[in-house]
């Protein structure tokens, strides 16, 4: 259930706890965090060997984001954070943020991006299926394999790293 269904979120302990079983268990880890920091957060991040920050382009989740890198980035035993856009979307029309200006918005490169489906993602999710299974040709299954190549790319350039957390 969501956080605000339960009657006691899940403790501290008990996140990290999930944490060190599933980074025994996996090479890579990666973990949708609340957008708003909790009492764990600061933990979570400082634990891993990356951090992804997932963003829109919109003028305010570009605002929360650069937020959210001020408050964390600020310590120097922080792991690198990359930028990945999500529903980006592709149009000659409307006003609407560029890669570019998000780029400047939240003080750093794009990592990577993944296109808008919204009418695929809301069919797979009310049928229970996976986008790719429910539309093998749609752009977000291909730009989240884009997205998983850079990753494990990166991984085989750093193997000297004794394991892999990644957290977003």
């Amino acid at each position: 259930p969501r956080w605000s269904q339960m009657e006691t979120p899940p403790s501290r302990d008990v996140i990290l706890q999930c944490l060190n079983v599933a980074c025994e268990s996996y090479d890579f880890v990666i973990i949708d965090s609340p957008r708003w920091p909790t009492e764990w957060s600061a933990d979570i991040f400082l634990g891993s060997d990356e951090v992804i920050l997932v963003t829109e382009l919109s003028v305010p989740a570009l605002n929360a984001s650069r937020e959210w890198v001020e408050q964390f980035a600020s310590d120097p035993q922080f792991p690198s954070i990359r930028a990945v856009l999500n529903r980006r979307q592709n149009g000659m029309f409307g006003a609407k943020v560029t890669e570019d200006q998000a780029t400047s918005a939240i003080e750093m490169d794009v990592f990577a991006s993944i296109r808008s489906d919204w009418p695929t993602a809301l069919s797979a999710v009310n049928l229970g299926q996976s986008i790719g299974d429910l539309k093998p040709n749609s752009a977000i299954p291909k730009d989240i394999a884009i997205l998983i190549s850079k990753l494990m790319t990166d991984d085989a350039a750093n193997q000297d790293d004794a394991s892999l957390k990644v957290a977003s």
